[in-house]
């Protein structure tokens, strides 16, 4: 069992709840292929976030530890199959058994920078965060779209009925985005600028169109989905880690938005 002043430590430490810590201790058993217990995975976050395990480390214990403390210090290994291979994330750290003074990170396709101050976990998270951010992204742009096509088959002026502090919130950062003229400026409709809880609202505030698009009148489901995805989306725009079973549910709200759009297409056909 992981020491429970360790395991609170940890925690404060690294300001996370329950459910994040046994994410972490996940994650680091999966990056050494499982060949450690929970208890060496909690001695090695420990170390790698400049917390001193030994008091908790049994003599039993020991070799087990020292042997996963060198396998970390090895280059990362993407845990993707070739199939479908995530972004490659490199490291290269000085020998330390506590938090790495200096480590060098290159992503697939990115230049090569230096962040001195992030630990072993950290770059975990950034790494396996690669397989979920281009679904989120490709999920939010395509729930745009899809406002924008049906909502421009009704009119060509739809965007003056939308809720007045939404278009409020869209003008104040076009002006913002105007006067920083440094910044590249790629976004063309205004449906691109608002908030993702104001996707919802703006469906809603056009359920009966959106209804009669639908087949089976869709549209409080993808509220409902809608809804639940916020907080993920949120997290992961934060920089912060989405746990395995958040993952899970926004792939599975992508596949089935996916379905929809299907459906709605073979809706189309039959009625041309």
């Amino acid at each position: 069992m992981i020491p429970i002043e360790l395991r609170e430590q940890i925690q404060s430490k690294l300001k996370i709840g329950g459910a994040s810590f046994y994410y972490q201790i996940k994650r680091i058993r999966e990056n050494l292929g499982y060949t450690c217990s929970k208890e060496i995975a909690a001695y090695v976050l420990a170390s790698e976030n400049g917390i001193d395990p030994m008091p908790y480390i049994k003599g039993d214990e020991m070799a087990d530890y020292r042997q996963a403390i060198q396998m970390r210090r090895t280059p990362l290994i993407p845990l993707t199959p070739p199939s479908s291979p995530a972004p490659e994330i490199k490291t290269i750290s000085k020998d330390s058994t506590t938090t790495p003074k200096k480590l060098v990170i290159q992503i697939q396709d990115m230049d090569e920078f230096n962040v001195p101050n992030l630990t072993r976990s950290t770059i975990d998270d950034a790494r396996e965060m690669t397989k979920i951010y281009p679904v989120i992204y490709l999920f939010e742009n395509s729930v745009r779209e899809f406002i924008k096509e049906v909502l421009d088959k009704r009119s060509s002026n739809w965007w003056d009925g939308v809720n007045e502090n939404i278009k409020k919130r869209v003008e104040n950062r076009k002006k913002t985005e105007t006067q920083n003229a440094y910044h590249g400026q790629s976004r063309i409709h205004s449906i691109q600028y608002v908030d993702f809880d104001d996707l919802r609202n703006i469906i809603q505030s056009n359920a009966k169109i959106f209804n009669d698009y639908m087949p089976d009148n869709n549209v409080e489901y993808i509220q409902q989905k809608l809804r639940e995805l916020k907080d993920s989306r949120n997290i992961l725009m934060h920089c912060n880690p989405l746990t395995e079973t958040d993952m899970i549910r926004v792939k599975v709200y992508f596949t089935d938005w996916q379905n929809l759009l299907k459906a709605i297409r073979e809706k189309d056909n039959k009625e041309e």
